[in-house]
């Protein structure tokens, strides 16, 4: 018995993207996924006289990097973005103050903690 098979080859084009913006690499997290030592990717969304204003991408989230937590090996500029890890976090069953850190001690020290719905 001659048995042939045949295969189909399919084409898929699947677009991919590569972006370092905190809205897309933490977009799919919530502020209860935020917890201390907690690395995430901000932005610097604005300078202000005793911090910064940072941007997660968290929905339901403000972020402030205190300049006494701040490195001073790094210049930060609105627009720049900088690994941080979460100091302190103040939740509400809505939203999430977050209190961050950009010095290369609470960054060593940082853990990234996955929940189920937490996206790769």
């Amino acid at each position: 018995v001659d048995v042939q098979e045949e295969f189909d080859s399919v084409s898929v084009f699947e677009k991919l993207m590569l972006s370092m913006m905190p809205q897309h690499v933490n977009g799919g997290k919530v502020h209860s996924d935020l917890h201390n030592g907690c690395l995430l990717q901000a932005a610097v969304s604005s300078v202000e006289d005793h911090g910064y204003v940072m941007d997660i991408g968290v929905p339901n989230t403000r972020a402030f990097l205190p300049k006494n937590n701040a490195n001073p090996e790094i210049q930060l500029d609105a627009g720049v973005i900088t690994w941080v890890s979460v100091k302190s976090t103040s939740p509400s069953s809505e939203s999430s103050v977050v209190t961050l850190s950009n010095h290369l001690d609470a960054l060593q020290s940082g853990v990234l903690r996955r929940s189920p719905a937490t996206p790769l």
